[in-house]
């Protein structure tokens, strides 16, 4: 199948969180509202050879559309040739399409931003932080 004939219509956009027990994709649309997630194998660029490397990728390939582009965030992605490994094991998966390869450690900080307001803030200095969007995240 033609990947123009797969891709869907709106532009869909796919991130993927990739770390040691599994991997998660969500289709999201323009807006960023969620259509679709889905829980796949767990991915380490560090322990892959390029073969399976691909592996999950087309595993997410054949449940969910073509998007318009691409976000990776994978346990073990620490260097640039890290981040190029995924980016060519994408483009393999989905070709021209624009990705994004990063760490699973900027995934879990920006999942963290979007998680709401903590219970853990307390005093004038830490309400006025939050307020500003300025907490310190802190991943353990």
């Amino acid at each position: 199948m033609n990947t123009s004939d797969r891709l869907a219509t709106p532009p869909v956009h796919l991130g993927i969180e990739c770390g040691a027990t599994h991997s998660v994709a969500l289709l999201a649309d323009a807006a960023g509202r969620l259509l679709r997630r889905g829980e796949f194998g767990p991915a380490n660029v560090r322990l892959l050879t390029e073969a399976q490397l691909i592996r999950p990728f087309r595993a997410i390939r054949a449940q969910l559309p073509v998007p318009a582009a691409l976000a990776i965030g994978m346990a073990g992605a620490r260097t640039s040739a890290d981040r190029e490994r995924i980016r060519h094991a994408a483009a393999q998966v989905w070709p021209g399409i624009p990705c994004y390869p990063t760490n699973d450690l900027e995934t879990g900080l920006m999942a963290a931003a979007e998680g709401g307001q903590r219970s853990e803030v307390r005093g004038q200095k830490g309400r006025a932080a939050m307020a500003a969007g300025r907490l310190p995240r802190v991943l353990v």
